[in-house]
């Protein structure tokens, strides 16, 4: 914004009068007006607790009747003497003006000081955080209530000043002017409104913080508070910002200079107080690159003087020379004088004063004429004089020494000497990183620090301060900020020592017997194939060796155990036997309660119900189950076998959520409730934990980890999940056209046989080959040899066929297919939907990061640059674009769609050039990964990013990394060689299941049908025993014992030839099974993992067996990935210790040690080279101590808290 030219009628001196000041209001009435308009917007969002305004307001309401319940009322002054950086002080300081107060903000500290101005002042009371303390003044007996625009809003004092002789009054008529006046200026073609985060790291006892407050809060911003001991020095504000992304921040311009770009990405208002901006800073700050944001960034240079309510003057710095002062904001009077008061001419130098009427008053009426006297010669009758000089030009004011109230930020002293926590730190970092530690200024990131070298050193530091993370230290890489940091925690005792029983091996037993259940319900639908199978070839005459079965026992069988309808009806009454009675709670691990639900799990992995998902037959399977579904749900993912599940109607359940509802902590079994009320969306990979509530409306945004409740309208994301501004784009609510449902209805629930079907023709082509092969064959032992010589043409037949069909299938849904909002229940939503179903079976093509990795997922689709490593395959290929060099590792999750409202949301996804997406990380649908970013293991793409950076964990959280991997180097042709072994595991799961079927027709014929169904089962365990020896047999000739530090091409191609065994040998034959039993751990052993007595294993993310130490009783729970990391890094050791636990779709990365007893929660990542102590709780992504719950108590627990003392 320029400046306005000056009239002629006043002096070259004086600037221009500003435009008439808006209409009188109170900061009371600004904040309700607010609330009204935007009740459900975060108010403020300290890290911990964030508050809507609606909450905010019903916290004020509170506490002004427990203020007015102690006689507090209009017109008293309020003392506050809470430390910054959290909640409670900001909600004191509304409480105080609601109730018709003025608050008297002193810091923390100094205690004597404190009592003399309070006295002198006549403050009534003290709110600190203990509660209210009574002061020494007296209430003027006025009732609590609305204050006029005559009262007083604050009371300040000047930091130096030892008494209340220069404390001064600002009225809320003045203070809601100058908030007014704000609005006029600020980001006039993008206002300020909800969505924006507003930091507050000014000190709370001066205009600057007030000015922040009521950027806010006069918008329907949320206000983001600094932690106290980095707002207090500024410089180390700048990596803080990066994991917080404020979109406006107040700072000094010698502070702002010193933050890393990335930390000015998000920041679209720049205000600089305090001192002039050099030239070059200026354009600097301007220029850095802003994210997410329409339009440019806005960079101002502000000006104002105590005394002078909040920002007089302000120059929009790349439109004006930066020593201009600028405009007056409406209201404000600027001008230049002599020492006798009198203007001077154009190009002298003379003293700033300023005028107008949003000038405070002095407490003392006597000292008003004092601190704010008249210039005869301006025609002011008050004015504030700065003792500031600046020159009167032509063009305006320009200050001629960047003088200003506030001092410039002190220059670090990069040759401090280092003593205490500063010294011992220093001598931790050395041995991290190897590098010299000069100075409180040094950088643990410049100094070679990353990620892993982060955790080494957080678990170093454990010694002293348990409670530390690695956020802590990407929040706080400056040496003399860690080290002031960790003075400041709280002395937390050692936890108690924590006992961890092993799994009893009575249970183990009962497992393994067991286990023949869901054995033989897998074995079944084999036996109805072979029965029918037996039939066409008699009525062929294709054999001699064959025996009949009534069509009418095929027909039984086929709809009993082969539909998915069968399948799932059989799942849901043994499950609601096997777990009658059931109610949450905690259980023993291995007790009865866990193996009926263990059991139930795996007859739920037989029946298969994953390949109905999204359609009316999940619904009906879910509410079989007993579970309480509503109306128009949208269910894209697995109920839980407990029926402990209540979703509201047309909530939203997107795929791969985890509505479980149970896992193993320790030796203790958690089962619970989970409910989600109407209108809800859970985006996709969200963990929903036992006694989760989602409110109505709520939203809970992809790769979430929810613990407690979300309330009504709520959007909450991260793990663990926290109270976040929802995304500009939101979910709509709107129901689409109801007169296309029931046609749609029926549509998907036909389409649900679909992939079911989809082996069907690879089977059927192999089947053909086999067929042919042993036509001429007089008996079964003659069919052996020619079936055992043509099983791998046949197995490559078929996975030609199925490669195709599943080619034709996607290519043929995909056409039409368009980015945007569709109805669920609709032709888009229909092709999405099952276009989605079939790429999550085109997995089963074993080219996983291999050389046929881009060329299949072009086959499929997606646009896929050169020299691409793909590990994944894009859930809607037509809509994904995967850059050139780029890495995608395995069990990313790319693309996709997403439900709410009754709609499906389509968006295209794209992964830039020479990016790098780790495994198990997650791109939303319609987000992108720009050219050359980093998105860490597990983590969850940011909606913006800027090209060049580094992401981790969920939130999104920006972290210094390296150049992105550039692939698997080394010689191609080798590399061609190896991975065209990937047919020998398909090959040998088509053995396997030759070898079977085999089996079960020799029991036909030598004993009857009867007999081979009552023993499909039996050969279902012997042929998944022969799959995992398989797989250990590959394993050790293949990729042998994996070492420490491998990082060869070739060694990592023999991994994934290996891994490929168990992807397709050992996953569908064996894992099934086993999972969760004895006879998993058994495997791990022999695949070289060192596995201790008792272990607790439900997951198959085991991708380094030899790396891996299971110690005696710990627990790994589904889905977790040990280790996890980068597509291309190298090996490295994880250790879990005797009872430690890692909860479910958790990750562990290579080089950490989980300490004995301790708890990796759910949704969770453990960095490499970190090192929990014994008997310790953690969650998160990263990790972080487990919270024990919200820091913002209910109404009940503040009253019980509130006590009143007297004044010392």
């Amino acid at each position: 914004m320029t400046e306005d030219p000056l009239p002629e009628a006043l002096d070259a001196a004086q600037c221009a009068p500003s435009a008439p000041g808006p209409e009188p209001r109170t900061l009371v009435d600004i904040l309700y007006d607010t609330a009204r308009r935007h009740p459900h917007a975060p108010a403020i969002d300290d890290g911990e607790v964030q508050l809507t305004y609606a909450e905010l307001i019903a916290d004020i309401e509170e506490t002004v009747d427990w203020l007015a319940a102690r006689g507090i009322g209009r017109g008293d002054r309020i003392g506050i003497r809470i430390p910054g950086g959290g909640y409670a002080l900001y909600v004191a300081i509304l409480a105080v003006l609601a109730a018709g107060a003025a608050y008297v903000p002193i810091e923390p500290g100094d205690d004597e000081r404190a009592g003399a101005l309070f006295g002198e002042l006549g403050v009534v009371g003290v709110i600190t955080e203990r509660g209210l303390i009574r002061g020494p003044g007296s209430s003027r007996g006025w009732r609590a209530g609305q204050p006029l625009g005559r009262d007083d809003a604050w009371i300040l004092v000047p930091p130096e000043a030892a008494g209340a002789a220069h404390a001064i009054a600002v009225t809320h008529r003045i203070a809601a002017a100058a908030v007014d006046a704000q609005s006029r200026i600020f980001l006039t073609d993008s206002p300020i409104g909800p969505g924006d985060r507003v930091l507050a790291a000014m000190p709370v006892a001066t205009d600057a913080a007030c000015r922040e407050m009521w950027l806010a809060w006069a918008h329907g911003a949320c206000l983001v508070p600094a932690p106290p001991a980095l707002a207090r020095n500024g410089v180390d504000l700048g990596p803080w910002l990066s994991s917080r992304t404020p979109t406006v921040v107040t700072a000094t311009p010698s502070a702002a200079a010193r933050w890393p770009v990335e930390a000015l990405e998000s920041v679209r208002l720049l205000i600089l107080v305090g001192e002039t901006c050099p030239a070059d800073v200026a354009a600097r700050l301007v220029t850095a690159p802003l994210v997410g944001a329409p339009g440019a960034r806005e960079v101002w240079s502000c000006y104002g003087a105590f005394g002078a309510t909040g920002t007089v003057c302000a120059a929009r710095l790349g439109e004006a020379d930066p020593t201009a002062l600028g405009s007056p904001l409406p209201g404000w009077e600027v001008a230049v004088v002599d020492e006798h008061g009198r203007p001077v001419g154009a190009g002298e130098v003379g003293e700033l004063v300023l005028g107008g009427g949003c000038l405070a008053r002095a407490v003392d009426p006597a000292l008003d004429g004092e601190l704010f006297p008249p210039i005869p010669a301006l025609g002011w009758n008050r004015a504030c004089r700065t003792g500031d000089q600046a020159r009167a030009d032509s063009d305006g004011v320009h200050l001629i020494d960047g003088a200003n109230p506030t001092e410039p930020m002190p220059a670090l002293d990069p040759r401090a000497e280092l003593t205490g926590t500063a010294g011992w730190l220093a001598e931790q970092w050395r041995a991290v990183l190897g590098a010299a530690v000069d100075g409180p200024d040094a950088d643990f990131f410049v100094l070679g620090g990353g990620p892993s070298a982060a955790a080494r050193l957080v678990s170093a530091l454990r010694s002293r301060y348990p409670q530390l993370t690695v956020a802590d230290v990407y929040d706080r890489p400056r040496l003399g900020a860690l080290a002031e940091f960790l003075d400041g925690l709280p002395e937390t005792a050692a936890p108690a020592p924590r006992e961890v029983r092993p799994t009893p091996r009575f249970s183990r037993a009962v497992q393994s017997v067991l286990a023949l259940i869901p054995a033989t319900l897998t074995g079944l639908p084999w036996a109805v194939w072979l029965g029918a199978a037996n039939n066409v070839a008699a009525e062929l005459n294709w054999v001699p060796w064959t025996r009949t079965v009534s069509w009418w026992w095929i027909l039984f069988g086929f709809l009993l155990f082969v539909t998915p309808l069968g399948r799932l009806g059989w799942s849901a009454l043994s499950a609601r036997l096997l777990l009658s009675g059931l109610q949450p709670g905690v259980y023993r691990r291995g007790g009865a309660v866990h193996l009926r639900v263990w059991l139930a799990e795996r007859i739920a992995d037989a029946a298969g119900a994953r390949s109905v998902v999204g359609t009316p037959w999940l619904t009906i399977y879910a509410r079989a189950l007993g579970n309480k579904i509503g109306k128009r749900v949208d269910l894209h993912t697995v109920p839980p076998v407990t029926g402990m599940l209540t979703l509201g109607d047309r909530c939203a359940i997107d795929p791969e959520v985890d509505l479980r509802g149970h896992w193993v902590d320790g030796d203790a079994f958690h089962v619970g409730r989970i409910t989600v009320a109407a209108d809800a969306a859970v985006g996709t990979r969200s963990v929903l934990l036992p006694g989760t509530a989602v409110g109505v409306h709520a939203v809970l945004a992809p790769g979430s980890c929810t613990t407690g409740r979300i309330g009504d309208g709520q959007f909450w994301a991260g793990s663990p999940a926290v109270r976040s501004a929802p995304p500009r784009r939101q979910r709509p609510s709107s129901s689409p056209p109801p007169n296309r449902s029931p046609l749609w209805g029926g549509v998907y629930a036909v389409s649900a046989l679909l992939p079911a079907a989809l082996p069907l023709p690879a089977l059927a082509a192999g089947a053909l080959v086999l067929g042919w092969a042993v036509r001429d064959t007089a008996t079964l032992s003659a069919a052996l040899a020619p079936a055992a010589i043509w099983t791998p043409v046949a197995a490559v037949v078929a996975l030609i066929t199925y490669a195709v069909t599943i080619v034709a299938g996607v290519r043929l849904l995909s056409l039409g297919l368009r980015p945007g909002r569709h109805p669920v229940r609709s032709r888009a939503g229909w092709q999405a939907w099952l276009v989605a179903r079939l790429t999550e079976a085109a997995r089963a093509v074993p080219v996983s990061g291999a050389l046929l990795a881009p060329v299949w997922s072009r086959l499929l689709g997606a646009e896929v640059g050169r020299g691409a490593e793909i590990c994944t395959v894009p859930a809607l290929p037509r809509l994904t674009t995967v850059g050139a060099g780029t890495v995608l590792g395995r069990d990313a999750a790319v693309g996709g769609y997403a439900l709410g409202g009754g709609w499906l949301r389509l968006g295209p996804t794209r992964i830039g050039d020479r990016a790098v997406v780790g495994d198990a990380a997650l791109v939303p649908a319609g987000a992108g990964v720009p050219d050359n970013t980093v998105i860490s293991a597990a983590a969850v793409a940011p909606n913006q990013a800027r090209p060049g950076s580094a992401w981790l964990g969920s939130p999104a959280t920006r972290w210094r990394a390296g150049s992105p991997s550039a692939g698997r180097r080394g010689p191609q042709l080798l590399r061609a060689i190896v991975e065209t072994a990937r047919l020998v595991p398909v090959v040998v799961t088509v053995a396997l299941g030759v070898a079977l079927l085999a089996a079960l027709q020799w029991t036909a014929l030598t004993v009857g049908w009867y007999w081979a169904v009552v023993g499909s089962g039996i050969a279902m365990l012997v042929a998944a025993a022969v799959a995992g020896g398989v797989v250990v047999l590959a394993k050790w000739l293949v990729a042998g014992r994996i070492r420490a530090g491998q990082r060869s091409p070739v060694a990592r191609w023999r991994q994934d030839l290996a891994a490929t065994f168990a992807e397709t040998v050992a996953a569908p034959w064996f894992c099934r099974l086993a999972t969760g039993s004895a006879a998993m751990t058994l495997w791990l052993r022999a695949l070289g993992a060192a596995v201790g007595r008792g272990v607790w294993c439900e997951t198959t993310g085991v991708s380094a067996p030899d790396l891996v130490r299971l110690g005696t009783g710990a627990a790994v729970n589904r889905a977790a990935r040990i280790p996890a990391g980068m597509p291309d890094d190298g090996a490295d050791g994880v250790v879990l210790e005797a009872g430690s636990t890692i909860g479910p779709h958790s990750a562990v990365s290579a080089g950490a040690r989980i300490g004995a007893g301790a708890t990796v929660g759910p949704a969770s990542l453990v960095l490499g080279g970190d090192e929990l102590p014994a008997s310790t709780r953690w969650l998160g992504n990263p990790i972080a101590p487990w919270p024990v719950g919200r820091r913002r108590p209910d109404g009940a627990q503040r009253r019980a808290r509130q006590t009143e003392k007297p004044a010392a």
